[in-house]
């Protein structure tokens, strides 16, 4: 495999930042569309969610789509974000987030939030191959 170039690595960084940042903003506006347009459509998406494991992007969608028809608002905000280029085309990102949810009962959920994801640049630009979250209540 061919070493990144400083140059090439910053490349890939801003690239995937700037998705993720995408990403977040359509968490915060509960826009379940735009937020699976993140995710690859040509490869199973395996994703795991609390306790919960997702090995194809249909069922994970439809299950993060009912939550999200669960909520009034929510608030992601990103408090740390590390991206690491592992190729031209291939990149891990680990973030820790505050996370803010209100229900639709009236209830609302604080918690700490972390996404571990590899993201790819293929011919639909960077998308998510795999992601693995965690919270705890805050």
């Amino acid at each position: 495999m061919l070493q990144l170039t400083e140059a090439e690595k910053n490349d890939v960084v801003k690239a995937v930042k700037e998705r993720f940042d995408q990403l977040v903003s359509a968490l915060n506006k509960i826009d379940t569309a735009k937020w699976e347009s993140f995710y690859s459509d040509d490869f199973p998406v395996t994703a795991v969610a609390g306790v919960d494991f997702y090995g194809d992007k249909k069922t994970w969608v439809e299950t993060v789509g009912e939550y999200f028809s669960q909520r009034k608002s929510q608030t992601v905000e990103p408090v740390a974000v590390k991206i690491t280029p592992l190729a031209h085309d291939l990149a891990l990102l680990v973030s820790e987030e505050n996370t803010s949810m209100a229900q639709d009962d009236g209830s609302v959920v604080k918690s700490k939030h972390v996404f571990t994801m590899v993201w790819k640049n293929g011919k639909s630009g960077w998308k998510v191959l795999h992601s693995h979250e965690s919270w705890v209540d805050s």
